[in-house]
């Protein structure tokens, strides 16, 4: 948590400098790793007190309301990412890793629709990469470094749908 609350005053900085789809993403990234980070931290405080019984209900009512605390912070920062992701988005909307924090932040911030239109997206986009990488490996002949390199990038598409398939299903 410290390192991502950390990197993001440099983040901040290269934004302002360049703002490009890039910088955008990196910030964007930063706020909802965080975001994620703070909405973790307040479950687990509403876990603690939800736990204490009886005599602890003073200390029970302030962890709930350190837990509410921390989700204000981390909505706030979850609301900073989701422009920055979406800008990102516009100027590269092939890029298949900011769909996938897109879907990430909708869902966490409760718009399942949005989260399933940018899923489809996602998933319409790994199923196209994977389709000519296949095609690819059966018609071109390349080096064994090339070929390696490409069916690693093959592998990490389809952990990528895989996950974003799973995520679909959980929303």
């Amino acid at each position: 948590l410290r390192s991502v609350a950390n990197a993001r005053d440099y983040l901040e900085i290269a934004h302002a400098e360049v703002a490009d789809w890039r910088s955008a993403l990196s910030l964007g990234e930063s706020h909802l790793r965080y975001a994620e980070f703070l909405f973790g931290e307040a479950a687990i405080l509403e876990s603690r007190a939800n736990e204490l019984a009886g005599d602890a209900a003073s200390e029970a009512d302030e962890l709930r309301q350190r837990a509410a605390r921390v989700r204000t912070r981390g909505e706030e920062h979850l609301a900073q990412a989701m422009p920055l992701l979406e800008a990102s988005n516009a100027e590269n909307p092939d890029y298949t890793f900011t769909l996938n924090l897109l879907a990430s932040g909708h869902a966490l911030a409760g718009r399942s629709d949005q989260a399933l239109e940018v899923l489809d997206e996602l998933v319409a986009l790994l199923g196209e990469s994977r389709r000519w990488k296949n095609r690819q490996l059966a018609l071109q002949e390349m080096e064994v470094w090339q070929e390696d390199q490409l069916r690693s990038n093959l592998r990490d598409d389809i952990e990528l749908e895989v996950e974003s398939l799973g995520l679909a299903a959980t929303l």
